[in-house]
């Protein structure tokens, strides 16, 4: 359980990185390529982590 609420976690920071540092338009727009990929990449890197860290 702990694994998918970090999961999401991460598919919003995902969401701010694309938008705000790689000048991503929306990256939020509901649910296509570009938001499914960011949503993946963030809540991957957010679940290594955590994992590195020992959390959850």
């Amino acid at each position: 359980m702990s694994n998918v609420v970090i999961g999401v976690i991460g598919a919003f920071v995902g969401g701010w990185v694309a938008g705000y540092v790689f000048n991503v338009a929306d990256p939020i727009s509901g649910f296509n390529l570009t938001t499914f990929v960011v949503a993946f990449v963030g809540a991957v890197v957010v679940l290594f982590a955590s994992k590195m860290l020992r959390i959850g």
